[in-house]
């Protein structure tokens, strides 16, 4: 009796055995994908969350605004947003929109070809040179436009507060207290270089865009006014990506990227600037 139930329990524990190693082995075969391996993690996270990313970075924001707004870097800066991105070739634009009125400042980089053709790498048809990473800065500065600028646009609706019935007082000035157009600075910065380990040259380009921008001629608080923060770990090429949607008084603006496919990189690297 003692024998069988001696074989019985040996049986059990070699079954627990053979099932804990199957598995360890399909856990190793799910999580490590054909032909990848340890030794190369960053081609292990790519082929788990995808070759196109962009993320916002927190620290960096937090780091630019406090420095920012109290003027270190020269004017000051009412908000900050940055991102860091990888996987290939970033254009970045700026889109102020109000109701269907879309202002939408140039894109950078704005001229592809002698950028890519700086890019030796790239004649000799290698897929690694078609891999970039870097980061986007956005920030927001206060408006240049006097006030009395800003107001012309309303000089008939004051001019009319002094006629009677539907041209009246009453009629005209209320729009008057409603809102204000303006143009509000905005600086863009993009950055970019070859992936880690890869050699090549890297880029750095900025612009500040006057955004029209329609306010409260009381304005809210900016960090009450609601935003949106997009971006992500698989993200498809030649496709606009929101990466913020900033709502400011009764205007909205846009920051969107687009990656570039690698068929459209080496064709542009073939193309005559525009200049």
């Amino acid at each position: 009796m003692l024998a069988k139930i001696h074989w019985a329990i040996t049986a059990v524990l070699l079954l627990a055995v053979a099932t804990f190693a199957g598995l360890t082995v399909a856990g190793v075969l799910r999580y490590q994908p054909s032909g990848v391996t340890n030794d190369n993690p960053t081609e292990v996270a790519e082929t788990i969350s995808g070759r196109y990313r962009i993320e916002k970075v927190d620290d960096a924001r937090e780091v630019i605004e406090a420095a920012g707004m109290g003027g270190f870097f020269g004017p000051k800066i009412l908000e900050a947003w940055v991102f860091k991105y990888s996987g290939g070739y970033l254009q970045v634009k700026l889109q102020a929109e109000y109701q269907d009125e879309i202002a939408e400042g140039e894109p950078l980089p704005a001229d592809w070809p002698p950028l890519l053709q700086a890019n030796d790498a790239l004649k000799e048809n290698s897929d690694v040179s078609l891999r970039r990473e870097g980061y986007i800065i956005l920030t927001a500065t206060p408006s240049q436009m006097p006030i009395d600028e800003a107001i012309q646009i309303y000089s008939p609706q004051l001019a009319g507060s002094f006629a009677t019935a539907t041209g009246g007082p009453l009629q005209m000035i209320f729009p008057l207290c409603l809102e204000l157009l303006h143009k509000r600075p905005y600086r863009l910065f993009l950055s970019g270089r070859p992936t880690s380990g890869t050699p090549g040259h890297g880029y750095n380009f900025w612009a500040v865009h006057l955004l029209p921008i329609r306010e409260p001629v009381l304005p809210r608080d900016l960090f009450r006014e609601e935003f949106y923060v997009g971006g992500g770990k698989d993200l498809q090429p030649a496709k606009d990506i929101t990466l913020l949607e900033r709502k400011r008084g009764n205007s909205r603006i846009k920051l969107k990227a687009r990656f570039l496919p690698d068929a459209e990189v080496r064709e542009l690297a073939t193309t005559k600037s525009d200049e």
